[in-house]
C-alpha cells in the first residue's frame, strides 16, 4: 500500500466561471487554452485543479499557494493533469516537489479533481 503523504481534493457544482475570474485565475497560455475548449468547461476545470494543489500544498506548508504560483496542463483523454508550481516546492523525503499530478472527472453537474503525493513518488 502507497503511503500517501498529501492530498488535495476539489468538488464544484458545474457552471461557468464568469470571465473576469480568468485573470485571476489563469496565465495568458492557460486562457487561450480555455477559450479554444471552453465546451468542456476548462475555466471551472483550471479553477478546481489549483484548488486541489493549493489543498495538498497546505498540508505540506501550511502556508499560502496562489492561483499565480501554479501553472496546469491537461490531457482531456486520459483525465490527468499536471500542476508545476512556478515557486520553489516544499521539500518531502529530501526531494524538492515541483509538480502534482492529479486525475479529474466531471458529469454535467459535478466536476472533481484530486491530486495525491505519495511516497512512492520519491
Amino acid at each position: 500500500m502507497e503511503h500517501v503523504i498529501s492530498i488535495g481534493i476539489d468538488a464544484e457544482p458545474v457552471a461557468r466561471l464568469p470571465d473576469s475570474a480568468l485573470d485571476l485565475i489563469a496565465f495568458d497560455e492557460e486562457r487561450r487554452w480555455i477559450e479554444a475548449h471552453r465546451d468542456v468547461g476548462q475555466e471551472l476545470l483550471t479553477f478546481s485543479a489549483k484548488e486541489s494543489v493549493f489543498k495538498a500544498w497546505f498540508q505540506l506548508t501550511g502556508s499560502w499557494l496562489g492561483f499565480e504560483d501554479v501553472r496546469v496542463f491537461f490531457d482531456i483523454e486520459s483525465e490527468t493533469f499536471v500542476a508545476h508550481l512556478l515557486i520553489a516546492g516544499p521539500v518531502v523525503e529530501g526531494a524538492r516537489v515541483q509538480d502534482f499530478h492529479g486525475r479529474f472527472a466531471y458529469t454535467d453537474r459535478l466536476l472533481l479533481t484530486a491530486v495525491v503525493l505519495s511516497i512512492n513518488d520519491y
